[in-house]
């Protein structure tokens, strides 16, 4: 059971609305974390435009929805991993690979490899990664850019994670 309002697109508070029109437009419904997050208009707003940025940058799209789907499972919180898994199946992110990511089997492409090992990384070690670690994302082509891109989808999928868990959201809350 939620332990804080979800709120939908018409009973929001009016702040909010507008963001929660243009999800319920762009993925079919309101997921039960934007209804959260639309108690502070302003926290909705910048969420939605971290992750818009995140998903604009420099990394190519499935890139993008494997590190927060990488850094969902990390995170341990089955909404947050569902959320992302929903959200990486509408953007046509191959179902081989979501699987490998969820099971955790070695992912067959070497950059991607290097992405969810670095993204594990990263978390596991509270960002206080050794050397060896940023340079085998490195070595594999990603550039320092790319690398600040990748934490910012961590906190992504940070914010994701924390949220859902203090507002109590649950696996199978979005279910349509």
């Amino acid at each position: 059971m939620p332990r804080m309002n979800i709120y939908h697109d018409r009973n929001s508070p009016a702040a909010a609305r507008v963001t929660l029109s243009r999800m319920k437009n762009v993925v079919g419904h309101v997921p039960s974390l934007a209804g959260v997050l639309a108690g502070a208009p302003g926290v909705l707003d910048a969420c939605t435009n971290f992750l818009q940025h995140f998903m604009a940058g420099s990394l190519d799209k499935q890139e993008c929805l494997l590190v927060i789907l990488v850094a969902s499972r990390e995170f341990d919180n089955e909404y947050c991993y569902e959320l992302a898994a929903d959200t990486a199946l509408k953007g046509k992110f191959p179902a081989h690979l979501l699987k490998a990511v969820e099971k955790r089997r070695t992912l067959r492409k070497k950059s991607y490899r290097a992405l969810a090992a670095f993204v594990e990384a990263v978390i596991r070690e509270g960002g206080e990664i050794r050397d060896e670690e940023l340079d085998a994302l490195r070595k594999v082509g990603y550039s320092e850019q790319q690398v600040l891109e990748i934490i910012t989808g961590i906190s992504v999928a940070w914010i994701w994670s924390n949220v859902s868990g203090v507002a109590g959201l649950a696996a199978g809350m979005d279910s349509t």
